[in-house]
């Protein structure tokens, strides 16, 4: 029915929706093209795992969900502070370089920054400005000098070349190449904003970085 930059107004009219859920700046015209034809829309900005703890508590007021959005969000702060307290028994904190995207180089947005963070990883470049993708495009010679420990790719809308990840001109001595520690993960749990990144990704992302903290630095 619609895709991240793209929707078939005609579906989404079939439906008759009471209420239409849209996610960051990119949508924009979608948004604005729906609420020309009469729809009620309701665009997040989100980029944060608070981010995300508020959005759903604004969303469950708005459909009359209070107690269960409360519930959730209670459920998932739990989450967060579980592996954060699996992160600290951690032996060391690898260097970890997320590729959200692959030409140009696109470097986690903040809530995997975050993840990162939470599950005892530490992200290869700290930002100034994260909101939007330009502001965390990175080149090969920051990536290389950066030196991560452990690689992840997450190509939004595509699947990962890890292949072509290895192979990457100058990238020989980079500990994660050298040391097979190449990984995909899905952008349906990793880049939605909602709840999965609590739910799934923050177990996934934990278990790749408790194997990078296990090799020597």
């Amino acid at each position: 029915m619609t895709g991240f930059v793209k929707a078939n107004y005609k579906r989404i009219e079939e439906e008759h929706p009471d209420l239409i859920l849209g996610h960051s700046d990119i949508q924009k015209q979608i948004a604005y093209d729906l609420i020309e034809k009469g729809h009620d829309v309701w665009i997040s900005n989100h980029r944060s795992l608070d981010g995300i703890l508020r959005y759903i508590q604004t969303l469950s007021l708005l459909v009359d969900q209070k107690e269960r959005g409360l519930r959730l969000v209670e459920k998932l702060t739990s989450l967060r502070d579980k592996f954060k307290g699996l992160a600290s028994q951690l032996k060391r904190r690898p260097k970890v370089y997320f590729e959200e995207w692959d030409e140009p180089k696109i470097s986690a947005i903040d809530w995997v920054r975050e993840m990162i963070d939470v599950c005892g990883g530490d992200n290869i470049i700290s930002h100034e400005s994260t909101l939007l993708a330009k502001d965390r495009i990175l080149t090969d010679e920051q990536i290389i000098n950066a030196n991560p420990d452990l690689i992840i790719g997450c190509w939004c809308g595509k699947k990962v070349d890890i292949e072509s990840i290895y192979k990457r001109v100058g990238w020989n001595d980079v500990k994660a190449i050298k040391n097979k520690m190449v990984y995909e993960v899905e952008p349906e749990v990793f880049l939605q904003p909602g709840p999965a990144p609590f739910l799934d990704g923050l177990e996934i992302l934990f278990g790749l970085i408790e194997k990078a903290a296990q090799i020597p630095a």
